[in-house]
């Protein structure tokens, strides 16, 4: 069985980096089979391999950032779990130099006030995805963004980081349950006279609460999905509207007085109209200068009325001067 190397990097690091181990999640994750995740985990264990000969992408920008913020690579490494040498060598290769638009970006990021909440509200390593698709987003929208807007996506981007964090919560509750299964069974194999009952009671109590925890990790999974899914139909609805108010100010004047109702837009017409008379004039100045051929004859490049009379003021001009 051939298995895309992007797939199958994101299905080690979904283990590896997010702390994934429940299969059935990864598989909905990356929309695969159940069957492809665990043949990839295996593979890894089978073969004994530490942890694969590169960095995903995401992975290049956590350890991007965290060299940036001057962590040694002993310690990005144990955050990562991967090798320092692996560390170290993207390290000896790495530029730190983003381009203009990113640094930029990430400097206004910086300075907005609900950046201050949100390094409240997550992690290192949630802060930096936060970070990187806040910027991404504002890239990918070229920072055409209404404030409504922005509020939505960062509303959005935190969803995403509580899907993840419910997602690692919910397989830190299957491990457990696991272990406590597993444990079970072994007590189930005794002698019934003999066997720790008192721990079997424990461990079947302790089993409902897990799984009820399990549920509501689940539940609570779906009920973030919907509001994401909902919050980016909600943001996909505005700026559609928003677009659609300008192309429909191209073809009706009540359309046009809505549209420069806005002093965003009453202000980007006004510059394209002042460099769209700039334009006019250079022209209609060219054409108003004589050429001069090869045999020295000159003549406008259009004669016309216009033309003609800029041509006269021009000559009029030159011999004031004069």
């Amino acid at each position: 069985m051939t298995i895309d190397p992007d797939l199958k990097q994101k299905i080690l690091d979904a283990r590896d980096i997010e702390g994934l181990t429940d299969p059935g999640w990864v598989s909905v994750k990356y929309k695969t089979t159940v069957k492809i995740v665990k043949a990839v985990w295996n593979e890894k264990e089978n073969k004994k391999i530490a942890q694969p000969a590169y960095l995903g992408k995401t992975q290049r920008s956590i350890v991007q950032k965290l060299i940036e913020e001057g962590f040694t690579d002993a310690e990005i490494a144990d955050q990562l779990k991967k090798p320092p040498d692996l560390i170290n060598k993207f390290r000896t290769t790495l530029k730190l130099s983003k381009d203009d638009d990113y640094l930029s970006l990430r400097k206004k990021l910086h300075e907005k006030n609900y950046w201050e909440i949100s390094k409240r509200q997550f992690d290192k390593i949630e802060l930096l995805v936060f970070e990187e698709r806040w910027i991404e987003t504002m890239i990918q929208y070229k920072e055409d963004v209404t404030a409504t807007e922005e509020q939505q996506i960062r509303q959005a981007i935190t969803l995403e980081i509580l899907m993840d964090r419910c997602s690692i919560e919910y397989n830190k509750s299957q491990e457990q349950w696991n272990q406590i299964v597993d444990e079970m069974d072994k007590l189930y194999a005794q002698d019934p006279d003999t066997r720790d009952n008192d721990r079997l009671a424990w461990l079947t109590e302790h089993k409902d609460m897990i799984e009820a925890e399990k549920k509501a990790k689940n539940s609570e999974y779906g009920q973030l999905t919907e509001r994401h899914r909902k919050l980016l139909s909600d943001l996909k609805s505005t700026r559609d509207q928003r677009f659609a108010r300008v192309e429909n100010s191209k073809t009706s004047w009540m359309g046009l007085l809505k549209f420069l109702h806005d002093e965003r837009n009453r202000t980007q017409e006004g510059l394209e109209a002042a460099v769209m008379k700039k334009a006019v004039d250079i022209q209609i100045d060219k054409m108003a200068t004589p050429y001069v051929f090869n045999d020295n004859i000159s003549d406008l490049p259009i004669l016309s009325a216009e033309s003609l009379q800029i041509y006269d003021q021009k000559v009029k001009e030159n011999e004031n001067e004069g």
